[in-house]
């Protein structure tokens, strides 16, 4: 065989054994569980918890936290990185966190990305937020249009469908608004939002959202509508705060100062 026939057999056969022994050792680290697989592809890498009545929702330093209207109270958190989300009940309350300490009054915890999913029934009153960012899902059933009550601090309101990395981006303080990108464009609707919010926090409603009726209270925190229907829309905000309104909505808005 010629020299360079010899080269050209060896490469190739070192490159076969090295992509070999690759394979074993990740199987092997899989096997043993160093590797694990994407939470979205096999169910067991969810940890659901159910909960009975809870009337109020305590959130705090979470940065990708999902709430949607069910007919139960429950919580959905991807085991990889369980480590960093935190929860509790304490009588009628759930308290879910990134502090060690779910529930403390001072937040002392780091804001975490990791994904949180929380299926909000009707039978919950209010949902506070300290240094978070949450989406709301509506429904695509006008019939069954859910209503929520927030109360904001520092935190990040996102009303409607929101693609992840698409459009623009708003960055305050550790808070990333996403702004619509490619959004699923069918319609999803409430029934009632009532939103107050302070100290920088800050409210976007998606373009495919209707509202029979939204009420807003800000200081010093901003809201913008990206041509969202509204039945009814009541603004009050201080003079620090931002007010984003479009066509029709500005018309039919009522907007005092606080």
């Amino acid at each position: 065989m010629k020299t360079s026939n010899k080269i050209l057999l060896g490469t190739f056969l070192t490159g076969m054994a090295t992509v070999t022994l690759i394979h074993v050792a990740l199987y092997a680290r899989y096997k043993s569980g160093n590797i694990v697989a994407l939470a979205g592809a096999d169910n067991s890498q969810l940890e659901s918890v159910s909960f009975p009545v809870i009337k109020f929702v305590s959130l705090d330093g979470l940065q990708n936290c999902t709430l949607i209207p069910a007919d139960s109270m429950r919580l959905e958190i991807e085991k990889p990185n369980r480590s960093e989300v935190f929860f509790k009940q304490s009588g009628d309350t759930l308290f879910v966190s990134s502090d060690k300490h779910p529930g403390n009054k001072f937040f002392s915890g780091s804001p975490t990305y990791q994904p949180v999913k929380i299926f909000i029934p009707p039978t919950v009153e209010n949902i506070s937020s300290k240094y978070s960012t949450i989406k709301i899902t509506g429904s695509p059933d006008s019939v069954k249009a859910p209503s929520f009550s927030f109360d904001l601090l520092n935190s990040a309101l996102l009303v409607g469908d929101y693609a992840e990395h698409s459009g623009e981006v708003i960055a305050k303080e550790g808070v990333h608004l996403s702004l619509p990108g490619n959004a699923d464009t069918a319609t999803r609707y409430w029934n009632h939002l009532k939103i107050h919010g302070i100290a920088r926090s800050d409210i976007s409603i998606s373009f495919n959202a209707s509202v029979n009726d939204l009420e807003v209270n800000l200081w010093m925190g901003s809201m913008i509508e990206n041509g969202a229907y509204f039945g009814k829309l009541t603004l009050e905000a201080d003079k620090g705060s931002r007010l984003t309104l479009h066509g029709n909505n500005l018309k039919k808005a009522t907007i005092t100062s606080n």
